[in-house]
C-alpha cells in the first residue's frame, strides 16, 4: 500500500537534492591547495668598523664620511669607529663631527687598542659619537687647539739685521722691556689666541651637552690641555664604558637608546627622537678575526707575566745569595728549616750538606792517584 507524499514534502525534498548537487560540483571543481613554502629571513646586517690611526687630515674625513653612506645603505645597525690619533687640522676635525651628528647610523667611538690615545681632535669625535668607549690603557683629552707654525703670541723667527742701525730707543721705552730678555706677547697675539680657545671650547662644550657628557671637563680639555685615562674617564662620565675588545663593546652597546638628529626625515615630514641600538650581529669572518685577536692577547699578557714573574724570582734569588754569603750563619738557620720541612712531609729523605773545602783533597786523590814509589 503506497501513501501519496503532499506537494510541498516533495517541492523540499528537490530543493535540498539540488543544493547538495550543486555544492558537490563547486567542491570538486576547486583546485587543490598546495602548501607555500616559508620565506626564508633576510640576513642581519653586520655592523661596520671604521679604524683611524694617525694625524685627521681631509683624508681621513672622506675616508670617515664614505664609511658611514655605505653603512646607511647597507642597513648596518652600528658603526664602530676605531681611534688612535694624536690629533689633526680643525677643519677636517669639523667635517667628521658633522658627518657622525647627520648620519642615520649610530656611531660608537672606541679608543683602541689598549695604549692608543684620542688627543685633541680625537676628543672631538669622541664626544660627538652616540657611543662612547675606551679600551683599558687609553687616554683621552688635550684638545687645547695649537696654530701651525707655533702657539699664537709666541716669538717670531728671527730676522736678518738691518743694513743701517736703529735709532736710540727712548728711556720709557727701555723701561717697559722685559728684564729677563724674553719677548713681549702683543696684545693682538693674545687676542687671538683667546678667540681660538673660546672657540674651541664653547664647540666642545656643545658636543658635551648633546651627548649628556662632562660639561666641565670637556672646558678644561680645551682651556688646560687636561688628560684622562679610561678609568678616570668612565668615573666623570666622559664616556660610556670600557671596552678590552669589539665583542665587549658590541656587548655594552646592545639595548642603549642613543639621540638621533631627525635632518635626513625632515623632507618626509617623520619626526625622529632617539634609535635603539639592538639586533647588532657580526659576520663569520669578524668573529673569527676577534677571536684570533683575543687569543693571541691571551698569549701575550701570560708570556709576558710569566717573564715577569721569572725576572722577579731571580732578582729575590740574587739578594738572597747576596745577603746569605754577608751572614754564613744563616746558612745554618736555612738548613735546618729545610730538614723541619722535609720531615713535615713523612719523608725518609735526609739531606746533609757537606762544604766541599772538606772533601776537595780527597777528591783531588781519587782524580790523581800517586806513582809508584811515590808518598802522599
Amino acid at each position: 500500500m503506497t501513501m501519496a507524499l503532499p506537494r510541498w514534502t516533495r517541492l523540499a525534498a528537490a530543493l535540498v537534492l539540488g543544493a547538495a548537487a550543486v555544492v558537490m560540483l563547486a567542491l570538486a571543481q576547486e583546485p587543490a591547495l598546495t602548501p607555500t613554502p616559508p620565506v626564508a629571513p633576510a640576513p642581519a646586517a653586520s655592523v661596520a668598523l671604521l679604524r683611524v690611526s694617525g694625524p685627521i687630515g681631509p683624508a681621513t674625513a672622506d675616508y670617515i664620511a664614505r664609511g658611514l653612506h655605505k653603512a646607511a645603505r647597507q642597513g648596518a645597525p652600528l658603526v664602530v669607529l676605531q681611534l688612535d690619533t694624536p690629533g689633526g687640522l680643525d677643519s677636517s676635525t669639523r667635517q667628521i663631527v658633522k658627518d657622525i651628528l647627520a648620519s642615520k647610523v649610530p656611531v660608537a667611538a672606541w679608543v683602541a687598542p689598549s695604549g692608543a690615545r684620542a688627543a685633541s681632535a680625537g676628543a672631538y669625535i669622541v664626544y660627538a659619537s652616540h657611543v662612547a668607549a675606551m679600551a683599558p690603557g687609553t687616554n683621552l683629552g688635550a684638545a687645547t687647539p695649537v696654530q701651525i707654525g707655533g702657539v699664537p703670541g709666541t716669538q717670531p723667527p728671527a730676522q736678518p739685521a738691518p743694513e743701517k742701525p736703529a735709532p736710540p730707543r727712548a728711556a720709557q721705552d727701555k723701561a717697559s722691556e722685559p728684564k729677563d730678555g724674553t719677548e713681549l706677547v702683543r696684545p693682538g697675539a693674545e687676542a687671538m689666541n683667546r678667540k681660538i680657545v673660546n672657540d674651541s671650547a664653547a664647540y666642545l662644550r656643545a658636543l658635551a651637552q648633546m651627548r649628556g657628557r662632562n660639561v666641565d671637563w670637556a672646558d678644561r680639555a680645551v682651556r688646560d690641555g687636561a688628560s684622562l685615562s679610561a678609568a678616570e674617564a668612565q668615573t666623570q662620565r666622559v664616556i660610556d664604558f670600557i671596552a678590552a675588545d669589539l665583542a665587549t663593546l658590541l656587548q655594552q652597546a646592545h639595548g642603549r637608546t642613543v639621540q638621533m638628529l631627525d635632518v635626513q626625515t625632515d623632507a618626509w615630514g617623520i619626526k625622529v627622537s632617539n634609535v635603539e641600538i639592538k639586533h647588532v650581529d657580526l659576520n663569520d669572518s669578524m668573529v673569527r678575526a676577534i677571536a684570533k685577536q683575543a687569543e693571541a692577547e691571551r698569549e701575550r699578557r701570560a708570556k709576558i707575566i710569566h717573564a715577569e714573574g721569572e725576572l722577579q724570582a731571580s732578582d729575590k734569588l740574587l739578594e738572597a745569595a747576596q745577603k746569605l754569603a754577608q751572614a754564613p750563619q744563616a746558612m745554618q738557620l736555612r738548613y735546618l728549616q729545610t730538614l723541619t720541612a722535609i720531615a713535615g712531609e713523612k719523608t725518609s729523605t735526609i739531606i746533609f750538606p757537606m762544604p766541599i773545602d772538606l772533601i776537595s783533597s780527597v777528591l783531588g786523590q781519587l782524580s790523581n792517584p800517586p806513582r809508584r814509589g811515590e808518598t802522599t
